[in-house]
């Protein structure tokens, strides 16, 4: 990095700038540390940045959604890791993704428990991801967005088990079920019923006040 010399060559923008970067990530918690100045510069290196200002809660977020689409002229790809309302840009309407880890872990759980998988493998979220943003329409992506709606999570979750107990079964690495009777037999179809039939789902009684 021979651009890289002495300490204020280590501000965001200056590295974002001579670095070439089109993805900006955030997890500081810093609030407003991707600035205008910050997100037009990864705009100068590609037609659609990705800005993921993912600290949590909301007031800590690196930069606000509106602000985001303002600066970019709508053509970031935005997903925050605290909800924020759809935006308005231009008489179009945004969809604010929330980038959380609710959209894997549960589908991952329940891959390996149906597939028996006797490892987790580096490969299972990567097939957990791949089952993800397969559940983005192209719609949707037209519209900006890059995860599904949070209101689709059990569907998502569904998916994820699959994809990752498939990838159990092409890795060698699955078992018989240690928590039902019915197997899957490395098949594809059998495991998709096993995960449905091993699926569980809150359901709470009525509560009456006494």
């Amino acid at each position: 990095l021979d651009w890289l010399r002495d300490e204020a060559d280590l501000r965001l923008e200056n590295i974002v700038a001579k670095a070439g970067v089109t993805v900006l990530i955030g997890t500081s918690g810093q609030a407003g540390c991707f600035s205008r100045d910050v997100v037009r510069s990864v705009l100068a290196h590609t037609e659609r940045p990705v800005i993921l200002p993912l600290s949590n809660p909301t007031e800590k977020a690196e930069a606000v959604p509106a602000d985001i689409y303002s600066w970019t002229g709508g053509r970031a790809l935005v997903a925050t890791g605290s909800p924020f309302p759809d935006v308005l840009f231009e008489g179009e309407s945004f969809r604010v993704g929330q980038c959380n880890n609710v959209f894997v872990f549960p589908g991952v759980g329940l891959g390996v428990l149906a597939s028996g998988a006797r490892e987790v493998l580096p490969r299972f979220f990567t097939a957990a991801a791949t089952a993800v943003s397969a559940c983005v329409t192209r719609e949707e992506m037209a519209r900006g967005a890059l995860v599904p709606p949070v209101t689709t999570l059990a569907d998502v979750s569904l998916k994820v088990a699959q994809a990752v107990g498939e990838s159990a079964i092409a890795s060698g690495v699955s078992r018989p079920c240690a928590f039902s009777s019915f197997q899957h037999q490395n098949d594809a179809s059998r495991l998709k019923e096993l995960i449905r039939k091993m699926r569980w789902e809150p359901d709470y009684l009525p509560l009456v006040a006494m």
